[in-house]
C-alpha cells in the first residue's frame, strides 16, 4: 500500500485493514458463517492495541456498537477487567475521541452487566477514575459523557443513601458551570439520581437551593437547559405531593414539602414555555419545547401526564405513566440509542426498571436458499413424498367406500 506524502495511509484504508482483521460488521453477529464471534476478537485486540494507534479508535466504537445492538451480558462478564481497564485508560490518557468512547463504553457495560456482581467492580472503576474527570480537567464532551457514566452507575448499582446523596451533590456543584451544554448534561444525572430515591429517602432531604437554581434556569434561552430544569422542578414537585400524602405528620417532610410548595410560583413560567412563548426559535424547537413543557405542566396540575406506549416484539406493549419512568426511558435510550427496543425486550436490568416482562417466543432458524429449494419447493424430494403420500392415502380411501364394509 502506497504512503501518501505525509507518510500516513489514510483513513479509508486503516479502516479497510482494521475492518478485515478484527471487526466484523454488527450485522453478522448473528450470522451462521462467523467462525469468530466479533465481540471476542476485538476485545481480546484491545489487549495489544495501543491508545496512540489510529486503530484504537474504530476498535472502541466497534465495541460499543455491539454493546448497543445486543444485549451481551455473559460477554461483558468474562471481559470485564479488561474492558474497565481499557475504558479507563481512554478516559485517562486518551484523546478527546478515545475519552467519550471510553466514558460511553462504561455506560453501555453497567446496562449490560445490570444486576450482575460485575457491575459493583465497574462501578468501583468509575467512582474512581470518572468523577475526578467529569468534576474538572477535560473538554466539555468528554466531561459531559464521564457525568452520563456516573450517573448511570449510581443510579443502576449505588444502594447507600449517602453515597446517592453525595454523587448528587457533586453534580448540584455543576450547576455554576457557564457552560449550558455541561450544566444541562449534570441536571440530567442528577434527576436520573433523584428519580431512584424512594419516598423515605427523599423525606429528610432538603432541596431549596436545588430549586432555588433551577427557577433561574428556567429563565435561559437554552432549550435543552429550560427541559433539563422543568424536569427536575416537576420531578421534586411529584416526589414531594406523594410524601405530603402518604405522611400522617408533617414532622419529618417539611423539607422536602415546603420546597415542592414554591412550584406555585414558577407554574406561569412553565405555562408560556409549553405554549413557546418568549425568544424566536426553529420549528422543531419550539414543537419539541411545547411537547415536554405541557408533559411537565401536566404532570404538576393533575398529578399525571400522557402515556407513552412502546410497542415491542411478538405484540408487547409496554406503557410508561410515571414522570420517574419517562425520565429514566429518556435517559437511557439515550445511551443505547438504536439498540433501546433490543436491550427493553431482553434486558433483565430494563425489565426490573420498568416493572415489565415480555413474552419470549423461540425463534426458527432461518433457511438457506439451497435448504428452501431442497424442503420447500414444489420439485424437492419433500415435497414429492408429500404427493406420494397423499395419493396413496386417495387410493386406500376410495377403496375402503367402494368395497362394501
Amino acid at each position: 500500500m502506497r504512503a501518501d506524502k505525509k507518510g500516513s495511509r489514510g483513513k479509508k484504508a486503516i479502516e479497510r485493514e482494521f475492518d478485515s482483521v478484527s471487526v466484523t460488521s454488527s450485522a453478522s453477529m448473528g450470522s451462521e458463517a462467523t467462525d469468530v464471534d466479533p465481540f471476542d476478537e476485538i476485545a481480546s485486540q484491545l489487549l495489544d492495541l495501543k491508545l496512540g494507534s489510529k486503530l484504537a479508535a474504530p476498535a472502541l466504537q466497534g465495541l460499543n456498537q455491539l454493546m448497543s445492538a445486543y444485549v451481551l451480558q455473559d460477554k461483558c462478564a468474562s471481559w470485564e477487567t479488561t474492558l474497565s481497564h481499557t475504558f479507563s485508560q481512554s478516559i485517562k490518557r486518551g484523546r478527546s475521541e478515545l475519552a467519550v468512547l471510553g466514558a460511553r463504553g462504561f455506560s453501555l457495560l453497567i446496562l449490560n452487566l445490570g444486576l450482575d456482581d460485575n457491575a459493583l467492580k465497574v462501578w468501583e472503576t468509575i467512582q474512581s477514575d470518572l468523577i475526578p474527570k467529569s468534576l474538572s480537567g477535560k473538554p466539555i464532551v468528554v466531561r459531559c459523557a464521564s457525568l452520563d457514566a456516573v450517573a448511570l452507575g449510581c443510579f443502576v448499582v449505588e444502594e447507600d443513601f449517602f453515597k446517592i446523596k453525595s454523587t448528587m451533590e457533586a453534580f448540584s456543584a455543576l450547576w455554576k458551570h457557564g457552560n449550558a451544554t455541561l450544566v444541562a448534561a449534570a441536571i440530567r444525572g442528577w434527576t436520573l439520581m433523584l428519580s431512584s430515591l424512594t419516598e423515605w429517602m427523599a423525606a429528610g432531604a432538603s432541596f431549596d437551593s436545588e430549586i432555588s437554581t433551577l427557577r433561574a434556569f428556567l429563565e435561559s434561552d437554552v432549550t435543552d437547559l429550560q427541559e433539563a430544569a422543568g424536569r427536575a422542578l416537576a420531578l421534586l414537585y411529584t416526589l414531594g405531593m406523594e410524601i405530603l400524602t402518604d405522611s400522617d405528620d408533617g414532622s419529618d417532610t417539611a423539607s422536602i414539602c415546603t420546597s415542592a410548595s414554591q412550584m406555585d410560583e414558577m407554574r406561569d413560567r412553565m405555562r408560556d414555555l409549553s405554549e413557546a412563548r418568549g425568544p424566536r426559535k426553529g420549528k422543531k424547537t419550539r414543537a419539541l419545547q411545547k411537547a415536554v413543557f405541557r408533559n411537565i405542566c401536566s404532570f404538576i396540575e393533575d398529578g399525571h401526564g400522557h402515556e407513552t406506549k412502546i410497542k415491542l416484539r411478538y405484540g408487547d406493549v409496554l406503557t410508561l405513566t410515571t414522570l420517574e419512568k419517562h425520565i429514566q426511558r429518556d435517559f437511557v435510550r439515550s445511551i443505547l440509542q438504536h439498540g433501546f427496543h433490543r436491550h427493553l425486550h431482553d434486558n433483565t436490568l430494563m425489565h426490573d426498571m420498568f416493572n415489565f416482562r415480555p413474552r419470549r417466543v423461540v425463534e426458527t432458524a432461518k433457511l438457506t436458499k439451497l435448504e428452501k429449494r431442497n424442503q420447500k419447493s414444489p420439485h424437492s424430494w419433500s415435497s414429492k413424498l408429500r404427493t406420494q403420500t397423499r395419493d396413496w392415502e386417495r387410493v386406500q380411501k376410495e377403496v375402503y367406500l367402494h368395497s362394501g364394509y
